[in-house]
């Protein structure tokens, strides 16, 4: 089976490129085609422009039978010597990956680049979001936004749940949520300012502890650190080596 993403594959292919001699302007119909000159800038770009309408609409068409369409902006690396970088915008038909999509791809000594979304007024570049092959980077407040419940849901590779992190309005009690799916608390903070959480709490600094039976004592503590044994029915103190009640003695 061949590779649908081999650029050496045979497919129609339109290639569009920059001559600097080419300065000749074509009247398509309702469409104008050819160079344009941004005013006041040391661009020129290759324009589709309709006249007489209040839209253009800049069309790839799949090819009778076949399975993708695709916008593919091209750098090359190395010329002829396999170094080629693509970005695509793509709509395709394959077998089992039915989809829309944005493909990043290489091949010989290309490299794979970020995706950048950033906005420019032709001063300053302001970056908003960037993909990486290893990640998401947002440079701006990420907005979360909509009526119901919103959820950042986390899987692991399988796609298991593991936990979540929300807001929930849906059964009338408002509040933000952070759920761990692994052992079945969540830490809950409501808009009346109550916080909920029915796991043990410990403190890595300061003076409070939490709560347990004797042998779910945490250890290494912050010396004055309170723990409240459920076993002993009372409150503990970290003095540094052992834990201690409020006489003193080792317990």
């Amino acid at each position: 089976m061949r590779d649908p993403f081999d650029r050496g594959f045979p497919l129609g292919i339109i290639r569009l490129s920059y001559f600097p001699i080419l300065n000749l302007n074509y009247n398509f119909g309702n469409f104008f085609v050819g160079p344009y000159q941004i005013p006041g800038e040391d661009t020129q770009i290759f324009r589709i422009q309709k006249k007489d309408a209040l839209y253009t609409i800049l069309e790839i068409a799949c090819p009778p039978n076949g399975e993708e369409a695709t916008l593919a902006l091209m750098r090359e690396v190395d010329k002829d010597s396999g170094g080629p970088e693509f970005l695509d915008f793509y709509n395709n038909g394959y077998a089992g990956m039915k989809q829309f999509g944005i493909r990043m791809q290489k091949r010989g000594t290309g490299q794979y680049r970020d995706f950048v979304f950033d906005y420019y007024d032709g001063a300053t570049v302001t970056e908003v979001l960037r993909l990486q092959p290893t990640g998401i980077i947002c440079s701006q407040w990420l907005k979360i936004q909509g009526w119901g419940d919103r959820i950042i849901e986390f899987t692991n590779g399988e796609g298991v749940r593991q936990g979540y992190l929300g807001r929930i309005i849906s059964d009338g009690n408002p509040r933000f949520v952070l759920y761990n799916h692994n052992s079945g608390l969540a830490v809950e903070l409501y808009d009346d300012g109550t916080l909920k959480y029915s796991g043990n709490i410990i403190w890595h600094s300061g003076n409070q502890g939490g709560s347990g039976i004797s042998s779910a004592r945490p250890q290494n503590r912050t010396v004055g650190s309170m723990f409240f044994d459920t076993t002993l029915n009372k409150p503990i103190w970290w003095n540094g080596s052992n834990w201690v009640d409020s006489a003193g003695n080792v317990v």
